[in-house]
């Protein structure tokens, strides 16, 4: 009995997952001008297979191990291909964590991860399904992408073969051949369904993390802290003569217009992993943007034709309902009882590493959280008390 209702409780977290993240996903495609994910039931079984197997031993990344407790496939493809889906062209974003962890934090993390990111926002998928695990406090989320166009090309019986150009290894049936010109239709049509160009952060937007700190590959191995990169995708349903060059890709802070140095301009000539499509471009900022700020993006390209274009847009960072003290060091802060937020500049780009210790003495119990590496969420419990946090190699002292 109480095995079943482990079980039980374990494919309800999983549909609450699955539900909440897609939804979520949703939101924040609709926002960029991107069409909506659609639930595959095939892409979430492979998904919720690999959650199992990271869960279970504890594991990051893409790769299974042959002889492991929960093995389905050592990559994405077999995985999916096993799970019933019937072409190769799918894709996997994965996040694992230690700790508390919801589908958002989970998703707001990969979105700041400029190739994870760019995953959730292709213009090749619209199939969607999220698996999610649990382990002795240990935590994975896959979400597995697919195209419902091609899925559907890889369903027709096979064409009798007439002169043009043919495709093998798309379909489930790696022999399978497809007409080239039915592929690219394909391809295209769910391409079409997108805005001519998406931007990261989107215009508007509120709430951005201010940070970026690792993703595998990293595509800033110098640097373990920086600026949340800013990202634009052209639509290539829509530059079909020739590839847009940007000729100017500029971030402002706002409303001073200070210009923001740069760690890295990466289009597909310097991104150092060459994971970048002719279509892609981000900028990452040297320096952790700052709290509750607006900063404007600006861009100039030339199209297909040899015009000239100019856009902007403007997004803001994290604001804080709660009080918000940034710290040097050897400090003191007084609390009437209200959770408060702490913030310790990072003292150069490789100051990254989320620890801190704790002694206190009145106080019933201190409650903290970490919002990220530089960045903790206080509540003291107690009618008097003092504490003394070492964060970041520098101390500083909570008192009531």
């Amino acid at each position: 009995m109480i095995r079943l209702i482990l079980i039980l409780l374990i494919v309800v977290e999983s549909v609450s997952a699955n539900t909440s993240g897609l939804d979520y996903l949703n939101e924040l495609r609709q926002q960029a001008g991107m069409q909506s994910f659609v639930h595959h039931p095939q892409l979430q079984q492979s998904a919720q297979h690999h959650a199992d197997y990271l869960a279970i031993n504890r594991q990051w990344g893409h790769t299974q191990l042959p002889g492991r407790q929960g093995f389905t496939g050592a990559v994405p493809m077999e995985r999916m291909l096993k799970a019933g889906y019937n072409n190769r062209h799918g894709s996997e974003n994965v996040s694992s964590h230690l700790g508390s962890v919801s589908p958002k934090k989970s998703i707001d993390g990969l979105m700041s991860a400029i190739y994870h990111r760019f995953a959730f926002l292709s213009f090749e998928h619209d199939q969607l399904g999220i698996g999610y695990a649990s382990e002795n406090n240990f935590h994975s989320y896959v979400y597995n992408l697919g195209n419902s166009q091609k899925e559907q090309l890889c369903a027709m019986p096979e064409s009798a073969v007439t002169p043009g150009q043919y495709l093998y290894k798309i379909c489930s049936h790696e022999q399978k051949k497809l007409r080239r010109e039915l592929y690219e239709q394909a391809q295209n049509k769910v391409r079409a369904g997108n805005a001519d160009f998406v931007v990261w952060p989107y215009d508007k937007a509120t709430q951005v993390s201010p940070a970026f700190y690792e993703e595998a590959p990293d595509p800033l191995p110098g640097v373990d802290v920086s600026g949340y990169p800013v990202s634009l995708q052209f639509n290539p349903a829509a530059f079909t003569g020739a590839i847009p060059r940007v000729a100017r890709f500029e971030l402002f802070r706002m409303p001073d217009g200070k210009k923001i140095e740069l760690a890295a301009y990466f289009n597909k000539n310097s991104d150092i992993h060459q994971k970048f499509s002719d279509f892609e471009h981000a900028v990452f900022p040297l320096h952790r943007l700052q709290w509750n700020t607006q900063y404007r993006a600006e861009v100039d390209y030339i199209d297909t034709e040899d015009q000239k274009h100019h856009f902007s847009w403007e997004f803001r960072t994290t604001d804080f309902e709660l009080p918000r003290y940034d710290l040097q060091g050897g400090e003191t802060i007084s609390t009437n009882g209200e959770a408060f937020v702490v913030y310790m500049k990072p003292l150069n780009g490789r100051d990254a590493t989320a620890e801190y210790t704790l002694t206190y003495q009145g106080f019933n119990a201190i409650n903290v959280s970490i919002f990220d590496a530089h960045t903790l969420v206080i509540d003291v419990d107690g009618f008097s008390g003092e504490a003394v946090f070492d964060f970041h190699g520098r101390h500083f002292r909570v008192v009531k």
